[in-house]
C-alpha cells in the first residue's frame, strides 16, 4: 500500500494546500476518482450510501417507512426493552458501507475518519446537544499493541471536536479480550462482551449512573 495522508493534518496554510493540490491531488476515499477536495467520496460512491433519515426509530435508530407521532418506535423496540435510552446510525451498513469502515478499521486509513464523523456527528446532532462526555469503546491491550490504534478513539476525538461533550478516552477499560462480533447471533454478541469493559479505577466518581 502507497503512503497514506490524513490531509486535514497537513495543509495549515492556503499555499501549503495549494502545493499538495498539485503533490497530491484529491481522489475519492473509496474508488480514487479524482474529486474536488480531499477526504470525501465521489458523487457515484456517495449516491450507494444508504444514510439514515427521519423516521427512525427513537431508541434503536432504525429506519422506520413512515412516522407515527411525537415517538417513533420500532416493533423492535416496542417488544424489547434496551439498556439505552437512545442510539443512532449514520447509514446502513451494506457492502459500500463497509469498504469505509474496513479502510479504517484494517487497512489504516486514517483519512476516512473526517467523512465518517461528519456523518456520525449529523445522525446523532439530537444525543450529542445533551451528551456530557464523549467515550470511544477501549480495544484490549494486545489488540492495541497489534493495531497500533484505536478507530472508536480517533471518530469519537473528531466528533468530540464539534460538540459539547468532553472527551474522555480515559474512563472506560477492556478487561479481557473478546471474540470479534461478526459473524455471531445477538444473543452471542451479548455474552461475548459480558462483564468484558468496567469504569476505570480511581474514575468512578467520573462517571454519574
Amino acid at each position: 500500500m502507497g503512503t497514506i495522508w490524513d490531509y486535514s493534518k497537513v495543509a495549515p496554510t492556503r499555499l501549503g494546500r495549494a502545493v499538495l493540490d498539485f503533490l497530491l491531488p484529491a481522489r475519492c476515499v473509496t474508488c480514487s476518482e479524482p474529486v474536488m477536495e480531499h477526504n470525501v467520496l465521489c458523487a457515484a460512491c456517495w449516491s450507494k450510501l444508504n444514510i439514515i433519515e427521519p423516521p427512525r426509530c427513537e431508541i434503536y435508530g432504525t429506519p422506520l417507512p413512515f412516522a407515527s407521532g411525537d415517538t417513533s418506535l420500532s416493533v423492535a423496540a416496542a417488544q424489547h426493552s434496551a439498556n439505552w435510552d437512545r442510539a443512532r446510525a449514520a447509514v446502513s451498513f451494506d457492502d459500500h458501507s463497509r469498504r469505509l469502515v474496513h479502510a479504517l478499521k484494517y487497512h489504516d486509513r486514517h483519512e476516512v475518519v473526517w467523512l465518517m464523523a461528519q456523518l456520525m456527528g449529523r445522525s446523532a446532532v439530537d444525543i450529542l446537544d445533551d451528551a456530557h462526555l464523549i467515550v470511544p469503546v477501549p480495544l484490549y491491550w494486545g489488540r492495541m499493541w497489534t493495531r497500533r490504534f484505536n478507530q472508536a478513539a480517533l471518530l469519537a476525538q473528531r466528533i468530540a471536536g464539534s460538540a459539547a461533550g468532553n472527551y474522555r478516552p480515559d474512563l472506560l477499560r477492556r478487561r479481557r479480550p473478546t471474540r470479534p462480533q461478526v459473524g455471531l447471533s445477538t444473543r452471542a454478541r451479548r455474552e461475548n462482551v459480558k462483564g468484558a469493559f468496567c469504569v476505570a479505577e480511581g474514575l468512578e466518581s467520573d462517571v454519574s449512573f
